[in-house]
């Protein structure tokens, strides 16, 4: 018949991403960017989507990434529109930057979590640092709402950010160097990256937070040793309207909490590195899309291991584990220079621990896969 279906085993997802940049320069006082990106599903959601069955995600074939202008002088610089703003010392987990709201599209890895946001940003330069400054005038709240009803099967009641008196982020980061070591004071007042929600007799109420944060970043090198370490300290809002008897009872946390991340790098003789994080997630699971009111604190080891088999081959381990419950995530990757411009790369994801672990529930499992991609530049 015309109906698709699937199963365990079969591919579902099939997603070629692209993306195109355009850069110049002005002189020397300006420059301007602009970059699109899209992907196209190829897989079961390609399928649903020409024969018209609305079951899963539409490929977006061309969007808008990044957007925005460089200008230059003597003392402070201005990048101004849609950009990416990333702070931290840290590798793949930061708890410093602020700017960079949640995505649950793993399927481009890192780079893919990393959103951009529209903004002011300046750097102002001066003998003992730089300060910089990011004004966000409207925050833009990912799409949780979808997530939310898959997860519990009940609807949602949202607040939209636009109906708050202010719905702008300001940040601050100065960063300076001292005796050997960058270090990096932050800022942030905005709003957090997911909405609290708490149920109803009938459905879930959500509605977005502010936050302030203050943050300590430092990095240095050690006897061919890279090593830094990255910490916040978050003072959660209130929701207004909810009483202190439903207070405890939202999905967030309601005390101040901290969040700290601990790494140290390597590089052995023949290209060899290994580097290994420790990350403490005071607002409770890092992997867990929602978490319970004050619940314990989420421990991770996180290890990468990178060996070069040949000048143009090489294979990667990455590794995160659980230490509340010794489960764990492991992802090998082998990756292969075709050409200067191109690489192919072949990567597994790995799921162990009970169903019942923290790596082992079922949003997590289901991201088992085989991945085949082609990276070309140009």
């Amino acid at each position: 018949g015309d109906e698709i279906t699937w199963g365990p085993g079969q591919v579902s997802l099939n997603r070629t991403h692209y993306q195109l940049q355009f850069e110049r320069r002005f002189g020397w006082e300006a420059a301007g960017h602009i970059s699109l990106k899209g992907y196209w599903d190829a897989g079961v959601a390609g399928l649903e989507a020409l024969k018209g069955v609305a079951n899963g995600d539409s490929s977006t074939l061309l969007e808008l990434d990044q957007a925005y202008v460089d200008l230059y002088s003597d003392l402070t610089d201005f990048r101004i529109g849609r950009q990416r703003i990333a702070w931290g010392t840290a590798d793949g987990f930061n708890p410093t930057s602020y700017f960079s709201p949640l995505t649950l599209d793993l399927t481009r890895g890192l780079e893919g979590l990393v959103q951009p946001v529209t903004a002011i940003r300046t750097s102002t330069y001066f003998n003992v640092g730089t300060l910089s400054v990011v004004i966000v005038p409207a925050f833009e709240p990912s799409e949780w709402e979808r997530v939310l009803q898959d997860e519990t099967g009940l609807s949602v009641t949202a607040v939209n950010v636009k109906d708050y008196e202010n719905p702008g982020e300001i940040g601050l980061q100065f960063d300076t160097f001292y005796r050997g070591t960058s270090l990096y004071l932050s800022y942030f007042n905005g709003y957090e990256d997911q909405p609290v929600v708490w149920e109803g007799e009938a459905n879930l109420h959500g509605a977005w937070r502010r936050e302030q944060k203050v943050g300590l970043a430092a990095a240095t090198a050690w006897r061919g040793f890279t090593l830094w370490g990255e910490g916040t300290y978050t003072f959660p809002g209130r929701v207004e309207g909810l009483d202190e008897q439903r207070a405890g009872q939202i999905w967030g946390p309601t005390k101040p909490y901290p969040t700290a991340v601990l790494g140290v790098d390597y590089l052995f003789p023949r290209g060899i590195r290994a580097e290994l994080q420790y990350i403490y997630n005071g607002r409770g699971s890092l992997l867990k899309i929602f978490n319970e009111s004050d619940v314990p604190a989420g421990q991770y080891l996180m290890g990468l291991a990178s060996i070069p088999l040949t000048d143009d081959q090489t294979l990667e381990l990455l590794a995160l584990d659980s230490l509340r419950d010794d489960s764990r995530v492991l992802v090998p990757t082998y990756r292969y220079q075709l050409t200067p411009t191109t690489q192919a790369s072949l990567s597994l994801i790995l799921v162990d621990g009970d169903p019942a672990s923290e790596v082992g529930q079922k949003h997590l499992s289901d991201l088992d896969q085989l991945t085949l991609a082609v990276t070309v530049r140009f």
